[in-house]
């Protein structure tokens, strides 16, 4: 879990972020639960440029550098669903046969010391389960398969 604190038009708002996976966050903002979706990251500045001295000394934290994400509404029609980043499989919450809604919990991974929920892109029948808990798992690697 990672804590930001944010001043937005004089008003200052802490955001804790519980969970991101592909391009879906699970935030509470002033402790209040939200679902967001990501839908691009624009960066600002000058794209080499080093942190603050502040920073570099530790006494504030700098938002995460976040890389684009595979868009998991693109897997949405697809018959597997794949790992956003590479990780490790920490609990699978469906067997085989199992009927899944588009959004409910596949499994959870490890993925850059985050807890990643990997969700159904759309709904079906788990056909395969391709991974166990404990497998280390890569970028684009398939982990269940819809029918």
């Amino acid at each position: 879990m990672k804590e930001y604190h944010l001043k937005v038009n004089g008003h200052d708002y802490v955001i804790t972020l519980k969970n991101l996976s592909g391009s879906r966050a699970e935030m509470e903002v002033d402790g209040e639960p939200y679902v967001v979706d990501i839908q691009s990251i624009h960066r600002k500045g000058k794209p080499n440029r080093r942190p603050s001295p502040s920073a570099q000394r530790g006494t504030t934290e700098s938002a995460p550098q976040v890389t684009s994400a595979p868009n998991m509404a693109a897997v949405g029609v697809a018959d597997h669903v794949t790992a956003p980043i590479p990780g490790a499989v920490l609990e699978v919450y469906v067997k085989e046969g199992d009927e899944v809604k588009a959004g409910s919990a596949l499994l959870k991974m490890e993925a850059m010391k985050m807890e990643n929920r990997i969700d159904a892109p759309r709904d079906g029948t788990v056909n395969k389960v391709l991974v166990k808990v404990g497998d280390p798992v890569s970028q684009g690697q398939e982990l269940v398969e819809l029918k």
